[in-house]
């Protein structure tokens, strides 16, 4: 009798998994957006303070701070690489 109340079948299809596989994965998804959203607000909490901190803010573009020119670097290729992105949503 116990049997009967504790077995359950396999899921209808194979690509259907069992809700507690669901869950799982949306707790971890939600982990994963929370700690990317940190990271990218504290990036540019730390640009800012860069920028802040660059002596040659004044001066010719030659003339940027080596980690400020990194950053612009960056933050450059950031925003191309997610263009393709945002486009593909729109489309």
């Amino acid at each position: 009798m116990q049997l009967d109340l504790l077995a359950q079948g396999p899921p209808q299809t194979p690509q259907d998994p069992p809700d507690e596989v669901w869950g799982v994965v949306w707790v971890w998804l939600q982990y994963g957006l929370w700690i990317t959203l940190a990271a990218s607000i504290l990036s540019f909490i730390i640009l800012g303070a860069l920028l802040v901190l660059d002596k040659n803010r004044g001066e010719a573009v030659s003339a940027v701070g080596a980690h400020v020119r990194f950053l612009q670097i960056s933050l450059g290729v950031m925003i191309a690489s997610g263009a393709v992105t945002i486009a593909g949503y729109f489309v």
